[in-house]
C-alpha cells in the first residue's frame, strides 16, 4: 500500500430482542408484589391509628367519634360518622338498630312519646338517645321552668334548700357577738405596743341589766380593754365574771344601762342542748367565726362520736364534724333545731375533721357561773378502767392519771396510780358517777375518800379527807 494508515474496527454485538409476552408478564407481577406491601403497609398504619390516635385526641381535649360502616341497599359499603343523617337514610334498618346500640343506654332518658312518627324520623336517633349522665331538658322546657325532673331534684330545689340554711342561720347569728380584746406587746426595742386580737362568743343570757357572753377563756386571757359588738352593731364594754381553764370557758358580762329597746330585740339567747342526744350523720351548721370571720357559716354532718376527754374532775363527751374550720377559727355547732349541741375546742384536730366538745357537759358550769355559784374541785384527772377487779377484788373504782399541782387532792396526798371507790361511802363507778357525787358538795366541803394503793407489790386500802376547793378562775 502506498501510504500508511491507521484503521479502526467496529466491533457490534446481535443483542437478541425480548420476548413482549414475557416483559408483560413481570411487569404485571412487579405490580401485583408492590401492591400487595403497599396495602399491607396501609393496613399496619389503619390498625395502629384506629388504637392510639383517638385515645390521645381525646387526652388533649379533642372530640373524636367513631365512623361506622355501613351496608347500602345495593350492597355497596359506606362510611359515615354519627352525624351524618343522609348516610342513616340510606342505611338498612339493621344498620340503623346497630348505631342505636353504639350510641345509646338502656338508662336512656327519651323524648316525648307523644311525637309523631314524622317528627321522629326526621331525627337521628343519636339525636334522640344520650347517655345516662346527661341531662335531658323536656320538650315543654318543664326543667327550665322548675319543674321536678324524674329524681325529683331541681336546680330550684338545690337553691330552696341553701336558702332555708342561710336564712336558718342568719337567726342563729343573732345570738353570736364579735369579741375584740387589747394585748398589750413589746418590740425588739422594747417599745410597747398595743394589738387588737378578735374571737366570736356566744350569748348565753339577757336580763333587765345584764347580758352574759360565753367566749374562748383561751382567746382573751392575754387582753385586756373587752369589747363586745352585738349583731345590731351595738359596741360595749365587757368584763371577765369568771372562766375555767380546764373546759376553755370564760363568762364575761355587759351592762345593758344605754342600750336601746330595738338592740335588746336583737339579742338572742342561745339555747343550749342538755342531752347527749346527738347523732351520726345529722346535719349540723357552724356559727360564730368557723372561717375566722365574724358570722361566717359553713354546714355539715356530724360524722361520728369522738373519744371522751378528760380534764380536772372531769370526763367529757366529743363528737367530730367534717367541717373545716381554719386555724383561728371559733365559735358554735348547732343542729337544726334549734339549739348549741357543742363549742370547738381550741386547737383540736385536723381540718377536715373537727373535735367538738357537748355543750350537756358543760351547761352546768356555764350556769353556777352566771350565778356565782362555787365549782366543787379536788384536781385529778382519772379515767374508767378494766380488769382491776381481778387484783383489788373490787369492781368499779377510777384510775387516777395525774394530781393538779397546789390542788386539793396533791394536798391530802392522793398519787397517781390510786384508785378512788368511794366517796363519802358512796360508789365511784365511772367517772360520770364521780362527777355527780362531786357537784352535790359545796365548795370548802370535807369529803372521805377511799382509795386502793399498791406500794413494793402489796395493794392497800385507805381514806384520804380533802377539803374541796373552787375551779374558777375569779372568786
Amino acid at each position: 500500500m502506498a501510504d500508511n494508515k491507521d484503521y479502526k474496527v467496529v466491533h457490534e454485538t446481535i443483542v437478541p430482542k425480548k420476548h413482549p409476552v414475557r416483559n408483560a408478564i413481570g411487569k404485571f407481577f412487579a405490580v401485583i408484589i408492590l401492591a400487595a406491601l403497599f396495602g399491607l403497609t396501609e393496613r399496619v398504619v389503619y390498625e395502629i391509628s384506629g388504637l392510639y390516635i383517638p385515645s390521645v385526641l381525646e387526652a388533649v381535649g379533642i372530640d373524636v367519634k367513631e365512623s361506622k360502616v355501613r351496608v347500602n341497599d345495593d350492597g355497596k359499603q359506606e362510611n359515615s360518622s354519627g352525624d351524618n343523617k343522609e348516610s342513616e337514610k340510606n342505611a338498612t334498618p339493621a344498620a340503623i338498630e346497630e348505631v342505636k346500640s353504639d350510641i345509646s343506654t338502656e338508662s336512656a332518658i327519651k323524648t316525648d312519646e307523644t311525637k309523631s312518627d314524622s317528627a321522629a324520623s326526621e331525627k337521628s336517633d343519636a339525636d334522640k338517645n344520650i347517655s345516662e349522665s346527661a341531662v335531658v331538658v323536656s320538650e315543654n322546657e318543664g326543667a327550665a321552668d322548675g319543674d321536678d325532673d324524674e329524681d325529683g331534684n331541681t336546680i330550684n330545689g338545690y337553691t330552696e334548700l341553701y336558702q332555708g340554711l342561710s336564712d336558718y342561720s342568719d337567726t342563729l347569728n343573732d345570738s353570736i357577738v364579735d369579741v375584740q380584746t387589747v394585748v398589750m406587746g413589746t418590740d425588739w426595742f422594747e417599745n410597747p405596743y398595743e394589738t387588737e386580737k378578735k374571737t366570736s362568743g356566744c350569748i348565753a343570757a339577757v336580763t333587765g341589766k345584764y347580758a352574759y357572753i360565753v367566749t374562748g377563756y383561751s382567746a382573751i386571757k392575754t387582753g385586756t380593754d373587752i369589747r363586745v359588738t352585738f349583731r345590731s352593731g351595738f359596741t360595749v364594754k365587757a368584763t371577765l365574771r369568771n372562766y375555767n381553764k380546764d373546759l376553755d370557758i370564760a363568762l364575761l358580762v355587759v351592762k345593758l344601762k344605754d342600750t336601746s329597746d330595738y338592740e335588746l330585740k336583737k339579742m338572742k339567747p342561745a339555747r343550749f342542748l342538755e342531752s347527749h342526744d346527738i347523732k351520726r350523720g345529722s346535719p349540723v351548721i357552724a356559727v360564730g367565726a368557723p372561717d375566722g370571720t365574724i358570722y361566717s357559716v359553713v354546714p355539715g354532718v356530724v360524722t361520728s362520736e369522738g373519744e371522751l376527754k378528760y380534764v380536772a374532775d372531769r370526763s367529757l363527751r366529743t363528737f367530730k364534724v367534717n367541717i373545716p374550720f381554719s386555724a383561728d377559727g371559733t365559735g358554735m355547732i348547732a343542729d337544726l333545731k334549734g339549739n348549741v349541741i357543742g363549742m370547738l375546742e381550741s386547737g383540736s384536730g385536723d381540718q377536715g375533721i373537727r373535735k367538738i366538745i357537748e355543750s350537756a357537759d358543760m351547761t352546768d358550769v356555764i350556769n353556777s357561773m352566771m350565778n356565782g355559784e362555787g365549782i366543787p374541785y379536788i384536781g385529778i384527772v382519772a379515767c374508767e378502767f378494766a380488769g382491776a377487779e381481778s387484783t383489788t377484788g373490787r369492781l368499779g373504782g377510777i384510775l387516777v392519771d395525774s394530781v393538779a399541782e397546789d390542788s386539793p387532792a396533791a394536798d391530802a396526798g392522793i398519787k397517781k396510780g390510786d384508785i378512788i371507790y368511794e366517796i363519802d361511802g358512796r360508789l365511784v363507778s365511772s367517772m360520770d358517777a364521780y362527777q355527780k357525787l362531786l357537784s352535790v358538795k359545796e365548795t370548802g366541803d370535807e369529803v372521805r375518800l377511799l382509795i386502793y394503793r399498791e406500794k413494793r407489790g402489796e395493794g392497800t386500802e385507805k381514806t384520804i379527807e380533802v377539803v374541796t376547793g373552787d375551779n374558777r378562775g375569779i372568786r
